[in-house]
């Protein structure tokens, strides 16, 4: 590949990630960039000059440590590891990097992709399954008491369906009054039902 000038390769490495981080073989974070069309994060200087670990959560330092270790090995590659970030302004903010060492001088270049729109529609997924899950324990929970209703009340009582007229449900003294079971006579057309009934007595 030609060479490609410090200044262009800055912009090409800001614009291809939301945030990309060079940190050097004491884990001092010596440069940041932030893609220009990717305003949320705002202005990182702040980071300049501090140790890598310090602008992530403490939970994450582990994993850090061990994602480093194998970045180091021999032909490892580039290495992906996902963490908080915690700044003052901005609280925290999930970021997924992949890692690359730098052989000439050990430093690690650091590609971030924000994560938080992937967080937020997780967040999203989970707060729309436990709004269906509470509504389907609300339903089950009526069902309940529909079915102890219908069960406990000695009068007949049929369901019919408006659109044409055929059983939606029925009650046990519905059914023996009918004189068939509860199942088969779900979904018979009522009027069928008592031409039956008026036949046999």
């Amino acid at each position: 590949m030609p060479l490609i000038d410090p200044g262009f390769l800055s912009e090409i490495l800001s614009t291809a990630s939301d945030i990309t981080l060079l940190v050097n073989a004491d884990k001092i974070v010596t440069a940041v960039m932030v893609n220009p069309h990717h305003p949320a994060f705002g202005r990182l200087d702040t980071w300049v000059g501090r140790s890598v670990f310090d602008i992530v959560a403490d939970d994450n330092h582990d994993k850090l440590n061990r994602r480093l270790g194998a970045l180091g090995k021999p032909g490892a590659g580039s290495v992906m590891i996902e963490m908080n970030h915690h700044d003052a302004a901005l609280l925290e903010f999930p970021v997924r990097y992949t890692m690359h060492l730098i052989r000439s001088d050990k430093s690690i270049l650091m590609l971030g992709r924000d994560m938080r729109p992937i967080a937020e529609m997780q967040q999203q997924l989970v707060m729309a399954q436990i709004a269906l899950e509470r509504d389907y324990e609300s339903q089950r929970e009526m069902d309940t008491r529909y079915r102890v209703l219908m069960e406990a009340t000695r009068d007949a009582v049929v369901l019919l369906a408006m659109n044409n007229g055929r059983i939606a449900d029925l009650n046990a003294a519905a059914a023996l009054m009918l004189g068939g079971a509860r199942a088969d006579l779900i979904g018979a057309a009522i009027a069928q039902e008592f031409e039956i009934g008026r036949a046999s007595s």
